[in-house]
């Protein structure tokens, strides 16, 4: 309603009222990411798991088309090995991990370079899974490596970058429901790295 406000009477509004209105419009926005990172972390922890058959490379390349989708015109490349394997998972919430994890790149990343995103993976055995995934966006200071996994816990004032804080939360539940641990690495402005290790689930 702001937007059609603005739209239709843009042109008479006092600067005190426009002032009003855009804050309204900027307490909205935060709102639906606050709700949005609600519905994510439900999807995460209360919707059970079901296993399947899940091709990780298509899940990473999957959750990297929407991604870039939605920063369109970002220049960026992502490195992935050529035979990630089938696991059994849940695919929907690896996609969870994948998309959370790859939006942080591309929201934080260094605006002086073109981001880049590399995936490593190792099996750890028959049916366990090591990944790491690095990127050279801004990063953040080491002390903050446990807190920055604390549900709606943001480093940055809220209206530097969109979102809710949730991101990683979500992607470290999601790999706990696989039995697995996620945790991360960063020097501030040297980029962040995320170690995920999960097993198969029971079929």
């Amino acid at each position: 309603f702001v937007d059609i406000v603005f739209e239709d009477f843009g042109a008479t509004l006092g600067a005190s009222l426009s002032e009003l209105l855009t804050r309204i419009r900027s307490s909205a926005t935060r709102l639906q990411g606050i709700l949005d990172g609600v519905y994510s972390i439900r999807r995460a922890t209360f919707v059970p798991v079901r296993a399947g058959s899940v091709a990780l490379g298509e899940v990473v390349r999957d959750a990297y088309i929407r991604t870039r989708d939605n920063y369109r015109g970002v220049a960026c490349e992502l490195v992935t090995p050529p035979d990630l394997p089938r696991v059994v998972a849940d695919a929907e919430k690896l996609e969870l991990v994948f998309s959370a994890l790859l939006d942080n790149a591309f929201k934080f990343r260094q605006k002086s370079q073109p981001l880049r995103i590399d995936i490593s993976y190792q099996a750890l055995g028959a049916k366990a899974h090591s990944l790491v995934i690095e990127d050279n966006s801004l990063g953040f200071e080491p002390r903050f490596q446990e807190a920055v996994f604390e549900p709606f816990r943001r480093l940055n004032p809220p209206g530097d970058y969109p979102g809710a804080g949730i991101g990683l939360t979500v992607a470290r539940t999601c790999i706990e429901e696989h039995g697995g641990e996620a945790r991360v690495e960063s020097t501030l402005g040297e980029g962040l790295r995320v170690y995920l290790s999960f097993r198969d689930l029971d079929a």
